[in-house]
C-alpha cells in the first residue's frame, strides 16, 4: 500500500532541526566569513598549528570562535542567573502572608458551644491551654510596663532628692523654711510650675535651688576654700627668734596660715624670711582658688 502523501507532505514540513544556540550563532557568523573568502575554520578542538599566512589565519578565526562561544556561555549563564532572581523575587512577593491565629474571648468560646460547633469539652481545654495562660502572660507584660515607667518617673525625683539633700548640707539654712533666702527659693520654685509648666515636685525645687545658689559642685569648692581661710585665720604662727618687733611683722601673714605648714617649712631649714614667702605664695594660691570658684 502506498504512503499517505499527506503524511509525507506533512513530515517534510516538519522542521526538526533544534534551535540555534549563542554558540551555533557564532560559529556560523565566524563561518559565513570564511566562507565568503572561501576557508573553512578548522572544527578540531586544538588549535591550529603551523606558521604559514593560511595556518596563522585559521589559528586567528579559530581563537576569535573560541571567544565569541565563551562570551556568549557567560551571557547565557548571566542571563540565566538574573531570570531565576527574578522568579525568587517574583514568588516571595506574591507569598501571601501568614494571618495571625486568631485568640477566641471566652463569649464566644461559649457561643461556639451554644451552636453546637465545639464541645464543652473542648472549650474548657481551649481556655486552659490557650486563654487562660495567654490573660496571665497579657498581665505580666503589662505590670512589667507599668514598673518600668514608673521606675522612669521615679528615678529622675530620686536624683533630685538627693542633690537636695547634699544641699542643705553644704547650705543649712535651707532646712529652716522660716528663713528669708528658702522662703526665696520657694518664690521661684512656684513660678518655674505656674509660669512655665514645670511639675511641682522635688525635680523643680532642685532646679529653683541650683538657679539661686549656682552648681553643686561650685559650692563645694567655695565651702573648701572658706575652710582652708578659716583655718589659717585661726591659727597663730610660733614665736620668732627676732623678738617682738620681728613677729609682729610677719604675723599678720605667717599666723593665717595653717600651724602645721609653717612647722614644716621650718623642720626644713628655712629662714623666717623665706617661711615668710612660702606663706604669702600659699595664701595667693588660696585667693585664687577662691576666685575660681567664685
Amino acid at each position: 500500500m502506498p504512503d499517505d502523501p499527506l503524511k509525507e507532505e506533512g513530515e517534510q514540513k516538519v522542521d526538526k532541526t533544534p534551535p540555534a544556540t549563542e554558540e551555533k550563532v557564532a560559529e556560523k557568523t565566524v563561518d559565513a566569513s570564511l566562507e565568503a573568502t572561501g576557508e573553512k575554520i578548522a572544527t578540531e578542538e586544538e588549535e591550529p598549528s603551523g606558521s604559514s599566512p593560511q595556518d596563522v589565519y585559521r589559528r586567528k578565526l579559530y581563537r576569535e570562535a573560541k571567544q565569541a562561544r565563551k562570551e556568549a556561555q557567560q551571557e547565557r549563564e548571566g542571563r540565566i542567573a538574573a531570570e531565576s532572581r527574578a522568579k525568587a523575587l517574583e514568588e516571595q512577593a506574591v507569598k501571601p502572608k501568614e494571618e495571625p491565629q486568631k485568640i477566641y474571648s471566652v463569649a464566644e468560646i461559649e457561643d461556639l458551644v451554644d451552636g453546637g460547633q465545639i464541645t464543652r469539652k473542648d472549650a474548657e481545654r481551649y481556655k486552659a491551654e490557650v486563654l487562660f495562660p495567654r490573660q496571665v502572660e497579657q498581665e505580666i507584660d503589662k505590670r512589667d510596663r507599668a514598673r518600668l515607667q514608673r521606675d522612669a518617673e521615679v528615678r529622675p525625683l530620686e536624683r533630685a532628692a538627693r542633690d537636695i539633700q547634699e544641699y542643705v548640707k553644704e547650705v543649712p539654712w535651707l532646712a529652716d523654711d522660716s528663713d528669708q533666702r528658702t522662703q526665696e527659693i520657694g518664690v521661684k520654685h512656684r513660678e518655674l510650675v505656674r509660669d512655665f509648666g514645670y511639675p511641682d515636685n522635688w525635680a523643680t525645687k532642685r532646679v529653683a535651688i541650683e538657679m539661686s545658689l549656682g552648681p553643686l559642685d561650685k559650692i563645694r569648692g567655695q565651702r573648701e576654700v572658706a575652710n582652708l581661710t578659716q583655718r589659717g585665720t585661726s591659727t597663730h604662727a610660733a614665736p620668732s627668734a627676732g623678738g617682738p618687733g620681728s613677729e609682729g611683722k610677719k604675723s599678720d601673714v605667717v599666723a593665717k596660715v595653717p600651724k602645721e605648714m609653717v612647722d614644716y617649712w621650718r623642720s626644713t631649714g628655712a629662714s623666717e624670711d623665706q617661711v615668710k614667702k612660702y606663706a604669702e605664695h600659699h595664701l595667693a594660691k588660696a585667693t585664687r582658688r577662691r576666685a575660681q570658684f567664685g
